[in-house]
């Protein structure tokens, strides 16, 4: 079964040709597991993520197609790229249909080792390179977050404390206080989102996030900046100077 970190999946239903390509890909130590059929290999992807399927195209029950067809339903599929190698010559409805369902490549039965070794080295080194690159974005994300979460809570908890003390003075018209409430209700959505940004993990960010979704459907918070503009016609000088204060604008 699926060992983790492996490399590649081999997909055919004769044993004889899953030796021929575990013996390349032994040449050049490159890690793989091996399905016998299209339900095996649905099993193994699964649980692991392949830098590049080498799948035979006609086998019992599921086809090579299908079984990609397949995979491309599964949530946890890391869209990995498949070479589809056949015993036969591949017509041109073979091809539209393989590049269709989300195929890569083709081979022609029996293999060439050397070419096997390029394409597969290839994808190995792409995957590679991806793997190291989202890592750098993640971490570089994470970096980010934290300091946005910093920028915006430090100056709304000033705000914030002083919005307290503004609200327990005597005296203080209907006027400003229903200004300040509303003040008070969009500061702590505010706080509530920057606290919501640090909790995504890496994956979840990087395959189904963008900034458009981590606003709407992730957070659902709803805050109206505009709540936060000082208008000297309706706030009055003290408000204004306080919140300024609180940004650290003097």
């Amino acid at each position: 079964m699926g060992n983790k970190g492996t490399s590649v999946l081999l997909v055919d239903d004769h044993i004889e040709n899953q030796l021929v390509l575990q013996q390349i890909l032994n040449s050049i130590n490159i890690d793989f597991d091996s399905a016998g059929n299209g339900e095996e290999a649905l099993e193994l992807i699964k649980d692991n993520k392949y830098a590049v399927i080498l799948m035979d195209v006609n086998m019992p029950g599921r086809n090579g197609f299908e079984v990609l067809e397949e995979m491309n339903n599964y949530e946890n599929f890391n869209s990995a790229p498949v070479i589809f190698i056949t015993g036969e010559a591949v017509e041109k409805d073979g091809f539209d249909r393989g590049y269709a369902c989300g195929g890569s490549d083709y081979m022609i039965k029996p293999v060439n080792p050397q070419a096997v070794i390029q394409k597969v080295r290839a994808f190995c080194e792409l995957h590679a390179f991806r793997n190291e690159i989202l890592k750098e974005v993640s971490n570089k994300f994470d970096k980010l977050l934290g300091e946005i979460s910093h920028e915006i809570r430090t100056p709304m908890n000033g705000i914030m404390g002083n919005l307290q003390e503004l609200l327990s003075e005597a005296g203080i018209s209907t006027e400003n206080e229903k200004l300040l409430r509303n003040i008070e209700t969009s500061g702590n959505d505010l706080l509530k989102l920057t606290n919501r940004l640090t909790d995504f993990s890496p994956e979840k960010r990087i395959k189904k996030t963008n900034s458009k979704q981590i606003l709407t459907k992730q957070n659902k918070l709803k805050f109206d900046l505009n709540v936060l503009i000082v208008e000297d016609q309706i706030v009055n000088q003290r408000v204004a100077t306080l919140i300024l204060k609180s940004f650290g604008c003097n």
